[in-house]
């Protein structure tokens, strides 16, 4: 992906990649100077840091239940801060300079208008005739209209009953819509500092944000407050003409580039949340005077995502996956997707598997790989990746999403919260509300039962201020401000009509994608038939069971154990066992793993080879798996000598024989396992017999060594994975050891040591 005009270089800063004006190539002889003083600077900076003058963020322990919200919205960072003071030095110079040659400097580009007067001229660019049409139905990439069809006038109604909304919730919605109609800058802008600028009489709102940065964002935000609703720019309304100038807004700051906004810390935030609302005023008004404008905005967020599939604050070539500003940029994709817009198949395929990725196996979704919030998880980026599958894909029962819906219900939204806990905000309200909304049943009775009559009752009601929401919160509300709280919180009360209910088609080319992705090679192809399996499609498992004969071994394994897990052992099984008589380490021990998480006696063959293998990992674990399925003990051990161990291996292949002519059978009634861990201060020992329902408490386990019995144990304590015993008897102190072997018994009365 080449860097486009306008954009951030893979190397540059941030003041590198800004617009370059004649002013600023008139101070172009100041550079080494400001160069020189810069890095001194920087250097004073960074050495003051050593002795904390500046602020360090601490990384969160492991256990930490946290999440990072919309962005971490200005981290410390000194050498922005750096930069920042040698712009304003520029600045200094180029004013001295104009003045010293009688000419005006020239204003950047792409300067913001921060707070503009009510009454200053907006700026038009030339749209075409907005004249009043009816929402299109059948726009969208293979016919898909999910984006509006519930938010014509009669769907809204419909909808609203049928998914728990309410008069009242929806007499909110209005007020909310009004208040940022009232609070829209002349320029078609919102502002979260300058919104009070238009507040009519009074003391004012209140409640201004602190960051200007993502007015851009904020402005994408508000507009798509009056779309959610089905109001678009083609209304012969005040709604409809305050999207047609917010619409305008945005298309005046889309450069060459195809970015919306200006070049900032914030440049995927805002382009990608404007680009969201470009795509819905797009679908809604059928307006194709945006079509090339939103082609543009999606050809520089794919051009912009980086290798391990998602976004980072700006559009550089970092190598950091940022969860949050993925998933506006799945919005953003998907509902130009559903506005006809091709999005790559590559491009689909780094979203799935940026969201397969940064899930853990308990459905917690981590925000970052690297850099700010590396590492964190909690409940708002499990609203994230909740949704983003949902929208991606995934089968809304899929066993991840039910454990993210359990997460979320335990978390669910309390106003009493926001001051309390900067990650429980608006933000995780806004993800989780649509997330829960395409769960349905018990967990979005539960979740809107839980928020809406909520906001109602929270909705400011008085003076200039009423239909909007209080921005509160510890960190983002003091950010982004009022306009920021009431535009959220209008969405999370139109979310009955704003999306179809099932997405039973999505218009993301997501299985495309995962085809495609599957028939290339290395870890593109293993990671996305992991990913298709979890569609559990026909076609799903035919890729799965024709990767079983792929010339990478890597690829037969990864596909060998997705179909195992999915119950398809009789295709998958045999190629397992042959991969674990193979020369590489790695993938005999993987094989191996695998295999002894099965309870099948196709096994055991395989198993006895595995006694020979050269690496005593693999030889101890394939001993222990035949004691649990062949429930006997041939007195096996890894470490024994070369002698000893051919000896056992030779007990092993004449039982066999011996069972495959039906001379021995397995004694179900017998339970073996392995001491996993001992505590001998406490007489503990933790035991592995292989099956939650082998052990039960108070049963007796002889401890065996070589054929030998060495001690008891009694289970005094169940658990999922192993069970806790007492030590009963031993002979001699401490004498029980790790990987000594366990077998349950019901003799009564001393045990007899040998």
């Amino acid at each position: 992906m080449g860097s486009s005009p306008g954009r951030i270089s893979d190397t540059g800063s941030r003041a590198a990649s800004r617009p370059r004006t004649p002013r600023r190539l008139r101070s172009l002889q100041w550079a080494p100077v400001l160069l020189a003083s810069g890095i001194t600077h920087l250097i004073l900076l960074l050495i003051l840091s050593q002795f904390g003058f500046f602020p360090v963020t601490r990384r969160p322990s492991p256990t930490e239940n946290i999440t990072v919200d919309l962005r971490e919205i200005r981290p410390h960072d000194p050498l922005g801060e750096l930069l920042s003071a040698i712009e304003k030095q520029q600045e200094a110079i180029i004013e001295q300079e104009a003045e010293e040659s009688g000419t005006p400097p020239q204003e950047p580009v792409e300067a913001e208008i921060d707070a503009p007067d009510p009454g200053e001229a907006a700026v038009e660019v030339e749209l075409p005739d907005l004249a009043p049409r009816k929402p299109t139905l059948a726009l969208g990439n293979k016919g898909h209209a999910s984006t509006v069809e519930n938010r014509t006038p009669g769907g809204r109604q419909t909808s609203v009953q049928k998914y728990g909304g309410t008069e009242e919730s929806e007499s909110a919605v209005k007020l909310a819509l009004q208040w940022l109609m009232r609070h829209q800058a002349a320029d078609g802008s919102w502002s979260c500092i300058g919104f009070g600028r238009n507040c009519r009489g009074g003391p004012g709102c209140g409640g201004r944000g602190s960051n200007n940065g993502i007015d851009t964002g904020l402005t994408g935000l508000a507009l798509l407050a009056f779309l959610s609703g089905g109001h678009h720019q083609a209304d012969a309304t005040d709604f409809g003409r305050t999207i047609a100038r917010g619409v305008r807004r945005l298309l005046r700051t889309q450069d060459d580039s195809g970015r919306i906004g200006p070049a900032s810390s914030y440049e995927m935030y805002n382009h990608c949340i404007a680009t969201l609302a470009i795509a819905e005023a797009r679908i809604l008004a059928e307006d194709q005077a945006l079509h090339q404008p939103l082609e543009r905005a999606v050809g520089y967020i794919t051009a912009a995502q980086q290798p391990g599939g998602g976004w980072d604050y700006t559009a550089a070539r970092t190598g950091r996956n940022d969860t949050s500003i993925t998933g506006f940029a799945v919005m953003a994709l998907k509902s130009a997707s559903a506005a006809g817009i091709e999005v790559p198949w590559t491009t689909t395929y780094g979203m799935l598997a940026h969201f397969h990725r940064m899930t853990r196996d308990n459905a917690e979704v981590i925000y970052s790989d690297q850099g700010i919030g590396a590492g964190r998880a909690g409940p708002g980026m499990i609203a994230v990746g909740a949704l983003a599958r949902q929208f991606l894909g995934w089968p809304i029962d899929a066993e991840v999403l039910r454990k993210q819906y359990f997460l979320m219900r335990r978390n669910l939204p309390r106003w009493e919260l926001l001051p309390l806990d900067a990650y429980h905000n608006m933000y995780y309200w806004y993800y989780g509300t649509l997330a829960m909304f395409q769960a349905g049943g018990d967990n979005w009775r539960q979740w809107n039962d839980s928020l809406r009559d909520m906001l109602v009752r929270r909705q400011r009601q008085k003076g200039c201020a009423r239909g909007s929401w209080d921005p509160a919160g510890k960190w983002l509300g003091k950010a982004a401000g009022r306009v920021y709280s009431t535009a959220m919180n209008a969405m999370n009360l139109q979310v009955y009509y704003r999306y179809l209910p099932v997405y039973d088609a999505p218009t993301l080319n997501s299985v495309e994608a995962l085809v495609r992705a599957g028939s290339t090679r290395g870890e593109m192809r293993i990671r996305a038939l992991q990913i298709l399996a979890e569609f559990r499609s026909e076609q799903s498992r035919e890729m799965l069971e024709k990767a079983l004969t792929d010339e990478d071994p890597f690829v037969r394994l990864n596909a060998a154990v997705t179909l195992i897990a999915h119950g398809r052992n009789e295709t998958a099984l045999p190629v397992l066992i042959r991969l674990s008589r193979r020369p590489n380490g790695f993938l005999r021990t993987r094989a191996v793993e695998e295999m002894v998480k099965l309870d099948s006696l196709e096994l055991i063959p395989a198993l006895i080879e595995r006694l020979a293998d050269e690496q005593t990992f693999i030889a101890t674990r394939a001993a222990e798996k035949l004691r649990k399925l062949c429930r006997v003990d041939l007195a096996f051990e890894a470490s024994a000598n070369t002698e000893a161990k051919d000896r056992s291996i030779a007990a092993w292949r004449e039982w066999y024989r011996k069972y495959k002519a039906g001379e021995v059978t397995i004694d179900a009634s017998q339970v073996f396992g392995t001491v996993t861990h001992v505590k001998p201060e406490e007489k503990i020992v933790m035991i592995n017999v292989g099956r939650a329902d082998a052990v039960a408490d108070g049963d007796d386990f002889d401890v065996i060594r070589r054929g030998r019995i060495v001690g008891r144990l009694r289970v005094f304590r169940t658990l999922k994975q192993s069970s806790a015993a007492r030590i009963v008897h031993a002979d001699t102190h401490g004498a029980i050891r790790k990987q000594d072997v366990v077998r349950r018994t019901k003799i009564e009365g001393p045990v007899p040591i040998r």
